[in-house]
């Protein structure tokens, strides 16, 4: 049985107490001042849910949570991910906003930036931390993933891992167990630094582009993120033409987004080839099913009382979504609503698909090409389009799954 390694994660947890009395801090004050630091910060975009506000400061993964509560602001932002440059920011946002709110702020900083501000010494902080993290994989067999939970596009409630060979996986990459023992032999731990943070360096510089787009090219699949991986790559070469890129997978972008990029320069090759949507991530589902997708969708689905998933299932990532519903009926009465389009008898049981779409926009859809085959123990659904290419969509049945005959065909969803 493999072990299972804990490894450590790093951020900044905060809170901030109103110095006058009776003082409160709504969402939508918090909101509205920090759509007015845009300019200064580059935020990427603001969400405000009840007395939450979200903030991405630094592409998808760099979030910082604000809860509004009475008399209070209180708040955390991961940090192992984003690193030293994301870590400064987050501390000097706050800073600025205890001054304008009048806040006793009390940040938690395990790196000590707040009192030295040293960055020299937060960005060793971050290396040191990094280092520790690969040394203790090393010391064991298996197979790892590394922030892989921590990467907010890939949390299915926590039942989601990549389906790889790989020793480690991570939000920034593959690797191989003589990489990692060649990393560790090198000590080559600002190099490896500075491709695993999205933002390693102070301000946002051509590390910070070259990350991003990098994150992108394993992380995500569809056509028209193409054309921003490679505007990344474009910008990061502009701040340092010297900056190393993948040019292997630029060339394949680019002919993936109908453009020219003759990038040369140096070269970054990877450990692994790129991109998660070459392979599926595997979603745990309830009954003992499983979804594996390819590339960075987030499951949204309901519970019953004893927290249980129940179907629908719904996987969406923007405006593209699929969904899994179960019919019970085993005479082919469809339980749910129409919109299922496809449908496959198995065992007396219904496994219904509704429609793959892409909304354009006043509500309007555009339907992608479907294929559907039932083979054994899985099913594959292939949709056609997303990438330029075929790409299945497979569930796989295992032992524990609960037999659907005819006495239940009564009920509706069952969790």
């Amino acid at each position: 049985m493999k072990e299972t390694i804990i490894f450590t994660s790093v951020g900044i947890t905060f809170t901030g107490q109103h110095r006058a009395e009776g003082a409160e801090l709504s969402a939508r004050t918090l909101s509205d001042y920090l759509s007015g630091l845009t300019g200064k910060y580059e935020f990427d975009s603001i969400v405000e849910r009840g007395d939450q506000v979200i903030l991405y400061l630094g592409e998808r993964q760099g979030l910082v949570e604000f809860n509004c509560n009475p008399g209070e602001l209180s708040g955390h932002a991961p940090t192992s991910l984003m690193g030293p440059g994301f870590h400064q920011t987050v501390v000097e946002l706050l800073e600025d906003m205890a001054k304008v709110f009048s806040l006793d702020l009390n940040i938690d900083d395990p790196a000590g930036y707040r009192k030295n501000r040293d960055f020299d010494n937060l960005q060793q902080y971050y290396i040191g931390w990094l280092a520790s993290q690969f040394e203790t994989m090393a010391e064991y067999g298996g197979q790892h993933y590394f922030d892989w939970e921590r990467s907010a596009e890939f949390t299915a409630h926590g039942n989601s891992l990549p389906v790889r060979t790989e020793f480690l996986i991570t939000p920034m990459g593959a690797f191989t167990a003589e990489a990692v023992r060649d990393i560790i032999s090198q000590s080559a731990w600002l190099e490896l630094a500075q491709n695993y943070f999205l933002w390693f360096h102070s301000g946002k510089e051509a590390y910070y582009y070259r990350n991003a787009a990098l994150f992108d090219l394993w992380n995500s699949r569809w056509t028209e993120k193409a054309r921003f991986i490679l505007a990344r790559f474009k910008q990061a070469r502009q701040r340092n033409p010297g900056i190393p890129i993948p040019l292997r997978e630029v060339k394949a972008l680019a002919e993936l987004a109908g453009e020219t990029a003759d990038f040369g320069g140096p070269d970054m090759p990877l450990f692994t080839p790129a991109g998660y949507c070459h392979d599926l991530i595997r979603y745990l589902l309830p009954q003992g099913w499983s979804a594996s997708i390819p590339g960075e969708f987030t499951m949204e689905a309901e519970y019953d009382d004893e927290e249980n998933i129940i179907y629908p299932i719904t996987f969406y990532c923007g405006e593209k979504y699929i969904r899994f519903l179960y019919a019970f009926a085993d005479d082919g009465t469809e339980v749910f609503e129409p919109k299922q389009i496809w449908r496959t008898q198995w065992d007396h049981k219904y496994l219904c698909l509704d429609s793959f779409t892409y909304k354009a926009g006043a509500g309007h859809g555009q339907q992608w090409n479907c294929r559907v085959q039932a083979s054994g123990h899985s099913l594959a659904v292939e949709l056609e389009g997303i990438a330029g290419a075929w790409i299945a969509w497979v569930m796989n049945v295992f032992e524990s799954i609960v037999y659907i005959g005819k006495e239940d065909s009564e009920g509706g969803t069952f969790g």
